[in-house]
């Protein structure tokens, strides 16, 4: 899904993991996006692209800073 060196580059601040991405990480391993960001209950919950649209975009940031702590610790 994420070769290492995209990871890398997330990680360093080079790229930014798109939110779309972050949504099918969340949907391979069939979890929420609360769980990725340790935030929640392990039950999968899904959220709306609609619903991700209307975050801003420093909530948007903090989300996917949270995503790649949680995958790096898998």
């Amino acid at each position: 899904m994420l070769s290492q060196s995209m990871v890398s580059k997330i990680e360093r601040g080079i790229t930014r993991l798109d939110l779309t991405l972050a949504i099918r990480i969340a949907d391979f391993y069939k979890v929420s996006l609360d769980y990725l960001f340790g935030r929640g209950e392990e039950k999968p919950l899904r959220i709306s692209e609609e619903t991700i649209a209307q975050l801003s975009d420093a909530e948007k940031d903090e989300m996917l800073l949270a995503i790649i702590k949680q995958l790096n610790k898998k």
